[in-house]
């Protein structure tokens, strides 16, 4: 199994507010979602160059599809014109 950081968009529907936050997604071996983290992910590391690398993993979740959960599935958001 495999993992990288995503975007994921969350949401109120009461208030029809929208923040995005960074989550550690798990992949089955065919590259399906198997999980995410319930909790954001925040950047730490036991040097200053380990949290270099830290931070450029998330970096590049902006490089993939934001994401957004729905039915306890996460699915990617597609954008409108």
């Amino acid at each position: 199994m495999g993992w990288n950081y995503r975007v994921i968009r969350h949401s109120d529907e009461k208030t029809k507010s929208f923040w995005f936050h960074i989550h550690e997604v798990y992949y089955s071996d065919d590259g399906e979602i198997e999980g995410w983290t319930q909790n954001p992910k925040i950047p730490v590391g036991e040097s200053a160059e380990d949290l270099k690398g830290e931070i450029e993993l998330i970096i590049e979740a902006f490089n993939r599809p934001v994401l957004k959960e729905e039915n306890n599935a996460l699915i990617e958001i597609i954008k409108q014109k």
